[in-house]
């Protein structure tokens, strides 16, 4: 470049750079004062410059909800006055804010029913925006009773802004998230609580930044009426709408502000509901600036009216024209064109010992062996392929139109067919052991002969508790029989090859993730704790069974994961101001924790306490002896496993309730059931009739009796006592009484 030229371009540089500056600067002809987020007095989250690294968010005072007790009648419920809701400003973007409830505002399921929902078709999206359109699976509508016409009147409810969300699946789990939807009102997603620029942190551990606090209204249970939500004022949990490890499943924020990407039930009602939301600034009149909240729990709060813009900023003057609704959220967002009314042919062919299947809505075709299959989809569909190898198959692979893909799991969303597309998959056999060829006696010595064969492992001992009802029957091996002699086809070999023992660590489980997200284990202790599980036949449920969990359970229900089954917990003697307990030896219990209060009143709430800690899994009792006369009284048993140093509960039992002596009520002494022993054929049921055995004086219920079967698949049971034989084997029903005491009844399907 010559001389010349490089100083015309100098000039032409310099000339462009000085009109950026004053474009930056001078307002730009025909622009409206909605594009500058500074005049409105609200910005994005910053970080303190200190380096504490404390994160501050603008809030904004924005419709009305049941929030605290008005009328104080003692309960926070739909018969007080409605309170302003406080938001934070996650993003400004001109005059668009992107907000989410300071607190956590109510109490919702994630879907009514325990069924495969995304955000797309779950309950809750219906009851946040009530639009009637009853998109959700069960087709239940929430048009006169939603969130949104509940918390905003019809001018506030027009400047809330239509959002194309964006549904990603689950990024830990692989969990397919449903496609895009066009709401008002939704809520955050996993991306979303890992992005910094909203005031988050992409650290997975738990983080004050996402933590939410309940109102007086969620603690009192919100919309569902659930039991089971911490007091005002308190962090609990919230539901995000991404999926978690599976699609029956919902991600939450734990109350210690932990994104758990594996989630719970959709059908929990302990989960809170902390609304999402695109605000129009340009709406003065809607709302006002409340003020600050920071990272550390301090806030600066405001009750401008609306309109007020914040201290220190220059009043907007008002608009002459309202923008039209719905607006985009993002000048990127892609045109939406119709989807495409034409059909293409998905070509799938398979070899190997396997299976593939493809679901397309209500389609379900299966290839097994060597086979081909054309299937005709519309344009735009999604096809989930699932993959089934067979016993014996081994790894399997697989091209979509000759390019090696890689499955989640053992799934693979293919999104928005838009053309043909020819699938290959091969399933590779399970490698077989080569047999050596048996030596001949005059090369081989004969072996010593031994009088006991080597033992791999050490044969378990039998317990009496049965496995619990959601564990799956384990596999009973014969014990091997010693042998005096050798036996003509057990030729022995000069080197025989060493059997492949089992690997330490198991395959991928999507367990491991709620393993170390719900204990806050290592990811190698989480291997552990499965193997654990796996070898004492503990669910999952009853793994995540904490000490915080338990001392957090505010009703005398059943905590999550407890199983009579697994571990029979009763109140044996009882005086007037003892209560002892005694419950069965837990296979590898390295000890036990009892916990224990006066049961709940209509007026008093009693969490639980840590009564006494027993490092002895040997020993099989407690006697509290600080009871008062004739008082009730509620106690929980925990049988915990130490691995690497951590106590992991691999057991934990029903609600025992008992009322001590020189009251106007008394305990059962024992349960009475119309047969102990029956038989019967698979398909069929029976009816147990069990009833209490009162000690002397009359019983108060907190619960009846109730029943539990230790192998569900040979044979379930009721509430009410109707025992269905499943599948031919043997097991045990449980009824079992408040106070502990059971009956057994040993159920044998032909």
């Amino acid at each position: 470049m010559s001389k010349q030229k490089k100083s015309d371009f100098k000039r032409q540089a310099a000339l462009l750079l000085i009109a950026a500056l004053l474009a930056g600067i001078l307002p730009i002809p025909g622009s409206s004062p909605a594009q500058a987020a500074a005049d409105y007095g609200v910005s994005s989250p910053r970080v303190d410059s200190s380096g504490v690294g404390t994160i501050t968010w603008d809030c904004i005072w924005f419709g009305n909800y049941w929030q605290e007790d008005t009328n104080g009648d003692g309960r926070a419920d739909k018969n007080d006055e409605k309170t302003p809701i406080k938001w934070r400003v996650l993003s400004v973007d001109g005059g668009d804010a992107f907000l989410v409830a300071d607190k956590n505002l109510d109490c919702q399921k994630y879907n009514d029913i325990f069924i495969d929902v995304n955000w797309e078709t779950c309950g809750i999206r219906n009851w946040l925006n009530g639009d009637g359109k009853e998109t959700n699976k069960e087709g239940k509508g929430y048009s006169g009773d939603s969130f949104l016409n509940n918390a905003f009147t019809a001018s506030e409810r027009q400047a809330i802004k239509t959002t194309s969300v964006v549904n990603s699946g689950n990024p830990d789990h692989g969990t397919y998230g449903g496609r895009n939807t066009e709401d008002q009102v939704y809520l955050l997603s996993i991306e979303e609580l890992r992005n910094p620029a909203y005031g988050f942190t992409s650290i997975i551990g738990s983080v004050n930044a996402r933590k939410a606090v309940n109102t007086a209204y969620t603690a009192e249970g919100g919309e569902v009426g659930s039991n089971g939500m911490n007091s005002a004022g308190s962090a609990d949990h919230w539901w995000l709408r991404s999926p978690g490890s599976l699609s029956n499943r919902a991600s939450y924020v734990t109350n210690t502000g932990y994104v758990l990407t594996s989630g719970i039930d959709v059908n929990d009602d302990r989960i809170a509901v902390r609304p999402a939301l695109h605000l129009d600034l340009s709406f003065t009149s809607n709302w006002s600036y409340a003020g600050t909240v920071t990272s550390d729990g301090k806030e600066s709060t405001s009750t401008a009216k609306p309109g007020t813009p914040k201290p220190g900023q220059t009043p907007m003057p008002p608009l002459t024209t309202k923008p039209p609704f719905p607006t985009p959220q993002r000048t990127e967002e892609p045109e939406k064109t119709p989807v495409p009314k034409v059909t293409y042919d998905l070509k799938l062919m398979t070899s190997g010992n396997g299976a593939v299947t493809l679901k397309k809505s209500d389609t379900k075709v299966t290839a097994e062996g060597s086979a081909a299959i054309d299937m005709t989809v519309e344009g735009g569909e999604d096809i989930l392929l699932t993959f089934q190898p067979a016993e014996g198959s081994g790894s399997y692979t697989f091209t979509i139109d000759g390019e090696e893909k890689k499955a989640e799991g053992n799934t693979y969303w293919i999104s928005g067919i838009q053309r043909n597309h020819t699938i290959v998959v091969t399933f590779a056999e399970s490698p077989q052991p080569t047999l050596e060829p048996t030596p001949t006696p005059a090369i081989t010595p004969p072996p010593v002969p031994t009088l006991e064969p080597p033992k791999t492992t050490e044969p378990s001992q039998p317990t009496e508790a049965p496995v619990p009802s959601v564990a799956p029957a384990p596999t009973e091996t014969p014990e091997p029989e010693p042998s005096l002699k050798p036996v003509s086809s057990q030729t022995p070999v000069s080197s025989p090859a060493p059997t492949p023992e089992a690997s330490l660590a198991p395959s991928p489980d999507k367990n491991l993730s709620a393993i170390t997200d719900g204990l806050g284990v290592s990811p190698d202790t989480a291997v552990k704790i499965q193997m654990a599980a796996k070898e004492l036949n503990v669910s999952m449920d009853t793994i995540l069974v904490t000490e915080q969990n338990i001392k957090s359970q505010k009703t005398d229900g059943d905590i999550r994961g407890a199983y009579f089954a697994r571990i029979q917990a009763r109140a044996s003697q009882i005086t007037e101001n003892n209560i002892k307990l005694t419950w069965n030896r837990v296979k590898g219990a390295d000890g036990y924790e009892v916990y224990g209060n006066h049961c709940n009143t209509r007026k008093w709430i009693y969490e639980y306490k840590l009564k006494k800690t027993i490092s002895n899994g040997n020993q099989r009792s407690y006697i509290d002896r600080k009871c008062k006369k004739g008082t009730y009284y509620k106690y929980m048993v925990r049988a915990y496993k130490i691995v690497d140093e951590k106590k992991v509960t691999i057991a934990v039992s029903k609600t025992i309730h008992a009322i001590t002596n020189g009251g106007r009520n008394g305990n059962a002494k024992s349960v009475k059931v119309n047969k102990n022993k029956i038989t019967i054929k698979a398909g069929k049921t029976w009816r147990i009739k069990a009833r209490e055995i009162k000690q002397s004086k009359p019983l108060r219920h907190h619960r009846k009796v109730s029943y539990e079967s230790s192998r569900p698949q040979t044979a379930t049971v009721s509430k009410k006592g109707v025992i269905k034989a499943k599948k031919k084997g043997k097991c045990t029903i449980f009824a079992y009484a408040q106070s502990g005491v059971y009956k057994k009844i040993q159920v044998t399907v032909k």
